[in-house]
């Protein structure tokens, strides 16, 4: 036998065996693929089953807690519950916090010469914390500024505000200086 191999088809019989070969073997992969495919989605099926009845079970238990869970009045007092915590929580806040008294001391016995003051109030301050505004005539405007920084400097002072349109006249000037307190 000789070892050079003859192929003696005619070209256009080769390409339609090539053809016929690799449709064959792409059928084959399809159905192996095919067939790989069912066994996995059999062998998922029981871990299906199980996930779906415990998601069933889940809201069975869920469908009886809200029928015979909270009612009108158990709801109720969890409101005034947290109603109550939330006041506790501020009284126990006030603890750290300056007395009022104690700062508008401090604040009066700053040197005021020739500043006249005409109001004085103590509050809060859109919920930064405690606040307190001094209204009053000042005879110019270096006395202001004196004054205004006098307060800046106390320790318990974050902020001495004071509107520069205020500086506009220069004589017996109007004011009002807001000081915003340290918060404990």
């Amino acid at each position: 036998m000789l070892p050079e191999l003859t192929n003696l088809l005619p070209e256009v019989n080769v390409r339609a065996f090539r053809r016929s070969y690799f449709t064959h073997l792409f059928i084959v992969a399809t159905i192996m693929l095919l067939v790989l495919m069912g066994i996995h989605s059999v062998l998922l099926m029981p871990t299906h089953l199980l996930l779906s009845s415990h998601i069933e079970t889940r809201e069975e238990q869920l469908e009886f807690l809200a029928t015979s869970g909270i009612s009108e009045e158990e709801a109720t007092l969890q409101e005034r519950l947290a109603t109550l915590a939330e006041t506790a929580e501020r009284i126990g806040a006030l603890r750290t916090a300056p007395s009022a008294v104690s700062t508008v001391a401090d604040v009066l016995a700053v040197d005021r010469t020739r500043v006249t003051l005409s109001g004085l109030s103590y509050g809060a301050r859109g919920g930064e914390g405690p606040s307190v505004t001094l209204t009053g005539v000042a005879n110019t405007r270096e006395d202001l500024r004196r004054y205004q920084l006098a307060l800046q400097s106390m320790p318990f002072v974050a902020v001495a505000d004071l509107p520069v349109s205020t500086y506009a006249k220069e004589a017996q000037i109007p004011f009002t200086i807001t000081l915003v307190l340290v918060s404990p």
